[in-house]
């Protein structure tokens, strides 16, 4: 009996990290073929000034993603061995992960709104946040402003981007999915699947609320603070 709790134990490990490494696979793909072709691109027009230039500049800017990237992954892919939950002052919380925001994404306005507690491991919840800014920059246009609200026992990251429809919202959680709006954007459907998953480890909730062109708003909803 205790070896095969031990196998099923193993086994349940080999699987996470099957999924991981075809996650990660497919989701380094693109950049690298974009680096590969203007590289090769480079090759063959070595005598046009303009093309070598132009094609360095795409390779240092997907390289520079690309990084970025690799570092996301890793941050939501790690698995969450030891959750230590405690109480959280969420508007402090929240004003400390702005002033981030602030320096990384310098076009953005970045507010905070809302007083709360909530009962979750800062370390993840400040995984799940930020991923949740990064998505809701890469699906904003013309209004680059980003609310952080909080409540008793939740938090929430709204934006004023493309939106998506009622079809989407049931879908945004699933790996790999992207919807029709977003095909033209970076990134390849696969944050919000993790960040779910992180979630569930913390008993939290992540429900959305959008529409249509006129923006998104993702809650997290978390247990009350003891």
């Amino acid at each position: 009996k205790t070896i095969n709790e031990m196998l099923d134990r193993l086994q349940v490990g080999f699987e996470a990290q099957n999924d991981f490494i075809n996650d990660v696979s497919h989701e380094l793909k693109t950049p690298l073929a974009t680096i590969q072709g203007y590289a090769e691109l480079m090759q063959k027009f070595s005598y046009n000034k303009e093309i070598v230039i132009e094609s360095a500049r795409t390779i240092q800017d997907t390289s520079i993603k690309l990084a970025k990237l690799v570092e996301t992954l890793l941050s939501l892919s790690k698995p969450v061995t030891r959750v230590e939950f405690q109480n959280i002052e969420l508007n402090t919380f929240l004003h400390n992960l702005a002033e981030q925001f602030r320096l990384q994404f310098k076009e953005f306005s970045i507010y905070v709104e809302g007083q709360g507690c909530g009962y979750a491991d800062p370390r993840v919840l400040e995984i799940i946040v930020k991923a949740l800014v990064e998505n809701a920059v890469k699906f904003s246009k013309d209004r680059k402003e980003i609310i952080l609200k909080c409540g008793d026992s939740w938090v929430s990251v709204k934006d004023f981007g493309i939106g998506m429809s009622e079809f989407e919202k049931n879908k945004i959680f699933h790996k790999f999915y992207k919807g029709d709006k977003s095909r033209s954007s970076e990134g390849y459907g696969l944050g919000l699947s993790l960040v779910e998953k992180l979630a569930k480890t913390m008993n939290c909730k992540i429900e959305v609320e959008s529409e249509l062109n006129k923006g998104s708003e993702f809650i997290v909803k978390m247990p009350p603070c003891n």
